[in-house]
């Protein structure tokens, strides 16, 4: 018998398609592969955003640290010259003849004369115990006599100026420091006559004009505030944060950052001055920068997401713009740093345009500070500082040529006379009127430089002993002429020292043509003393 057959299984046709796509892989939707084409297009511009903000950064940063270093140079410069021409003035007080004579109203008149053209609170007249000989201070202003002899206790014991520190004046509120100079009398010093100077003056010496925001404020050599930009009621005679007296221990000029008396941190930048160890300290508020990049972030971010969103090769085309700009300031900023000449391109975007003006001006506040720190304020001669730097290389030169030079070592005599009848202003004419007549009278190779108060040296350059004294000569000529309004006579007495001849260093030099010059003052002034 045969068996019965099996009839095949049909299959449903919609079940099977139905098991076919759903066996099939998940396909990518138009709106997810336009998200993944805008995704892998931002991707890239946000690494470069993200690279350009961080370069960006780093030259806000720098540019503001380099303005902060150049505002506190330029100010401790500043201070440094009022409290220097306060020192000269109470030098030419000291030497009146009301006061070796004892006419004590009468240079109690001069002295009240002096404030009205000096920033000080007003004049002491101290003896070594404190007692107050002659005040031009006003009514309830008179510091303690413990206070003034301590403060001014320096003066007597070493004989030299002094300036002190900050110390509480009369009133609990209020604070003021003293500049003394000793008056000598039979070989002792008998008297000290000071200034009282309060933090305000301090303030108005540094012309202290500081973005919104910043923070500027001198220490005295103990690390006290003196004065303050900000809040100075509050803080005036309080030491400076710990933070700050770290960074400043020890150094001379730096910047670091720092925590301010309110607790906030701030980019710190300090400047030390040689002659009185006071320092000057900018900050900026850190929080400033960060804000900064924060407002290029959200600009570039919505530059980047509206290009983007026109179309992506427009977005490709200005990230790539964007990149280019902010590192073109790369080098600039770099220049900056290293006081290299800075070279800016074409601005292409307005924050970078922002950024390179900064750039340009911190370079152009780095080169003025640079030329005050070489030059002379009121001569715009070379100061003291760039006169030895180019005579040790002249010297240098002129050791390998075998070559000769000369320093000449200018002193002008009845200067003190023009001070003292016509006022320092028309003295300082008469300087201005020096220096021109100085500058005209050499060559263009020799270097001419005002020392301090009424003393000018020069270096000639390859001169045999008939050529320096040619010169010489001709300037005593020069500088003895009438001098327009001055009513007194002014010469010049100069004292010269040849190299090799008399000496092989600069301080030998120096040395030997002050030497000279103090034999030309005896011998009767306005002459020439060198060996030739």
């Amino acid at each position: 018998m045969t068996a019965p057959t099996r009839e095949p299984e049909t299959v449903d046709p919609v079940e099977a398609a139905e098991a076919a796509e759903a066996a099939r892989p998940p396909r990518l939707s138009i709106r997810r592969v336009l998200g993944g084409l805008v995704a892998a297009c931002l991707v890239p511009s946000m690494l470069a955003l993200a690279a350009m903000v961080f370069v960006n950064y780093r030259v806000q940063e720098e540019a503001v640290r380099n303005e902060a270093v150049m505002r506190a140079r330029t100010m401790l410069l500043l201070l440094d010259g009022d409290l220097e021409g306060v020192e000269s003035g109470l030098r030419v007080l000291a030497g009146a003849n009301e006061l070796a004579t004892n006419d004590y109203a009468r240079f109690h008149e001069r002295l009240r004369a002096a404030q009205k053209s000096q920033p000080v609170d007003g004049y002491l007249l101290v003896d070594g115990e404190g007692r107050v000989r002659v005040s031009t201070l006003a009514a309830g202003a008179m510091p303690s006599k413990a206070s003034l002899a301590t403060q001014l206790g320096p003066v007597f014991t070493a004989g030299k100026p002094s300036l002190s520190g900050v110390f509480a004046g009369p009133s609990d509120a209020s604070m003021m420091m003293v500049v003394g100079v000793p008056i000598v009398r039979n070989d002792d010093v008998a008297y000290a006559l000071a200034v009282v100077i309060t933090p305000e003056q301090i303030l108005k010496s540094t012309r202290a004009a500081l973005p919104e925001g910043w923070v500027a404020a001198v220490l005295d050599s103990g690390g006290r505030i003196v004065a303050r930009s900000r809040d100075a009621a509050r803080f005036v005679g309080q030491p400076a944060t710990p933070s700050l007296l770290a960074i400043v221990a020890g150094k001379n000029e730096g910047t670091a950052d720092s925590m301010s008396k309110e607790g906030a941190m701030v980019m710190t930048a300090f400047s030390r001055s040689d002659r009185t160890h006071w320092i000057v300290a900018v900050g900026a508020p850190k929080s400033m920068v960060v804000a900064s990049v924060y407002r290029s972030i959200a600009i570039l971010a919505l530059c980047v997401v509206v290009a983007l969103a026109v179309v992506l090769a427009f977005a490709w085309r200005m990230s790539r713009v964007v990149t280019q700009a902010v590192g073109s300031l790369i080098e600039p900023a770099l220049a900056l740093g290293g006081g290299r000449p800075v070279e800016l391109p074409p601005p292409a975007l307005r924050e970078t345009d922002e950024v390179g003006r900064a750039i340009r001006q911190a370079s152009w506040m780095l080169a003025r500070a640079q030329h005050h720190a070489y030059h002379d304020p009121l001569t715009n001669l070379r100061n003291r500082t760039l006169f030895d730097e180019m005579a040790t290389r002249q010297i240098a030169q002129a050791y390998r040529d075998g070559a000769q030079l000369a320093i000449l070592a200018i002193d002008l005599d009845g200067f003190k006379a023009v001070n003292d009848r016509h006022g320092h202003a028309a003295g300082d004419v008469v300087l201005k009127r020096v220096a021109d007549r100085i500058t005209s009278s050499i060559r263009g190779s020799d270097v001419v430089s005002r020392r301090g108060g009424d003393e000018f040296s020069v270096l000639l350059v390859d001169v045999d002993g008939i050529k320096t004294r040619h010169i010489a000569e001709k300037l005593v000529a020069a500088l003895s002429l009438p001098y327009p309004g001055v009513d007194v006579p002014v010469s010049a007495s100069i004292g010269v020292a040849r190299y090799p001849h008399e000496a092989s260093t600069l301080q030998e030099l120096l040395e030997r043509a002050d030497e000279a010059l103090y034999e030309a003052k005896n011998a009767g002034k306005r002459r020439v003393v060198g060996d030739f």
